[in-house]
C-alpha cells in the first residue's frame, strides 16, 4: 500500500512540475510576441502629411 500512495505522490509531483513548467513556456513566448509587437509598431512610419489644397479632402460626401 506504501508504495501505491509513494508513486502517487511522485506522480502527482512530477505533474505539478510539467504544469510549472508550461506555465512558464506560456509567459516567455508570451514576452516574446508583445517584444515582436512594439518593434512592428515603432517600424511603422509616421503618416506625412498630404499636399492637397487646403479646400479638398474636408467634406465627406454621405450622399451617394
Amino acid at each position: 500500500m506504501n508504495s501505491i500512495v509513494g508513486g502517487a505522490s511522485v506522480s502527482a509531483s512530477a505533474m505539478q512540475t510539467g504544469d510549472s513548467v508550461g506555465i512558464l513556456m506560456q509567459k516567455k513566448s508570451m514576452d516574446i510576441q508583445k517584444q515582436s509587437a512594439q518593434q512592428l509598431i515603432e517600424a511603422v512610419p509616421d503618416a506625412k502629411p498630404t499636399s492637397n489644397p487646403s479646400h479638398m479632402g474636408n467634406k465627406l460626401d454621405v450622399m451617394a
